[in-house]
Formats: C-alpha cells, structure tokens, sequence
C-alpha cells in the first residue's frame, strides 16, 4: 500500500509587526499573601487575558491560581477580561490577595 501525499508549498512566515510600546504597561503585582509582601513588575499587553497574567504570576509568587484574587482600584479583576478593561496606566499595582476561605 503506498501513502501519495500533495506537496504543498512552504512559505515564509510574513514579518509580523511587533506591539507598539503603546500596547504594552510596566505593572507592579504586589502578594499579601504569606508573612511578607512580594513585589514584583511586569510588562504587560494591554489586550492579555486576565486569566494569563494570573497563570503568569502564579508561576512567579508559587500561589495556585485558585488560591489568590487579582484586584486593581479596588475591584477584584475577572479572570475572563482583558487588562484593558481596568483603565490602568504605567506602574499602577496590582494587588494577589488570598482567597477568603470563610462561608
């Protein structure tokens, strides 16, 4: 039994524009979590998903993503959002508060 299979073309991956520095923020992440604060910064895109800076920064503060909140301006960020949606602006903090375990 013999396999013919079409030969396609294989074509160069077009140059891709990079993000402007426009689309992208130097964000503070501050932990609550744990004896002492932590703070670290990140360059952020303005259009990431919430849920990606949450995994992100559960690799970075060794926090299971379920275990801790994201709040900015007082609001507690949805993991479904872009971080376009929270108005913020070069070096603002974002805070990791602990998931409350109460009723």
């Amino acid at each position: 039994m013999s396999n013919n299979f079409e030969e396609l073309p294989i074509e160069e991956d077009e140059e891709r524009p990079s993000p402007s520095t426009e689309d992208k923020l130097n964000i503070f992440f501050e932990s609550t979590i744990g004896p002492s604060s932590k703070k670290e910064q990140l360059l952020v895109m303005q259009n990431a998903p919430v849920a990606e800076i949450k995994f992100t920064l559960s690799q970075i503060f060794g926090i299971e993503m379920e275990n801790f909140h994201l709040i900015s301006g007082g609001r507690t960020m949805d993991p479904d959002d872009t971080i376009s949606n929270y108005d913020l602006n070069e070096g603002d903090i974002i805070l990791l508060i602990p998931v409350s375990t109460a009723g």
